[in-house]
């Protein structure tokens, strides 16, 4: 998780003939990325066991990898924060139509907080395996959940801020 594109490299490396061409499939990516980067992503995820050489090319080793739940590494941290500087940078350079990018802002309890980020957890669960399902994959994408408080708390209903 220490850089975006490995998991991209992970996905991308299984879906394309580039015959050792890493500037080819560093370009693939959006945004691209240099050669260098690219065989040195191809390298460690080969090292780790995440993808191996076949006679045609790549396979994973598993179908999916994920972060889990509120998992609290600095690597992760980074990981997230190049994720959210991707739909940042999405929201210029990718056409409405090929992504969605939406927003809700929203007064709850912590009840419901927990609730909705227990909904979050269920949703991410089903579009991984609806992934995890895909026969012919054509494309690579980042979803990202972002949920977190813009205000103190309230010590009470229509009390003070905490």
């Amino acid at each position: 998780y220490s850089q975006w594109y490995f998991p991209a490299i992970r996905e991308l490396a299984c879906m394309v003939r580039f015959d050792k061409d890493f500037e080819k499939l560093g370009r693939s990516l959006k945004p691209p990325i240099g050669a260098d980067q690219a065989k040195r992503a191809v390298e460690l995820l080969l090292s780790l066991g995440l993808l191996e050489r076949t006679r045609t090319g790549y396979r994973q080793t598993s179908t999916s990898v994920t972060t889990g739940d509120e998992v609290r590494s600095l690597a992760v941290a980074d990981y997230h924060r190049q994720n959210t500087d991707l739909a940042k940078l999405a929201i210029d350079t990718t056409p409405a139509e090929e992504r969605d990018i939406t927003s809700l802002t929203m007064s709850i309890s912590r009840q419901t907080f927990e609730a909705i980020k227990n909904e979050v957890r269920a949703c991410r669960r089903r579009v991984a395996q609806l992934a995890n399902e895909e026969k012919t994959p054509s494309r690579i994408f980042h979803l990202n959940f972002h949920f977190f408080p813009t205000s103190a708390e309230l010590d009470s209903p229509g009390g003070e801020f905490t």
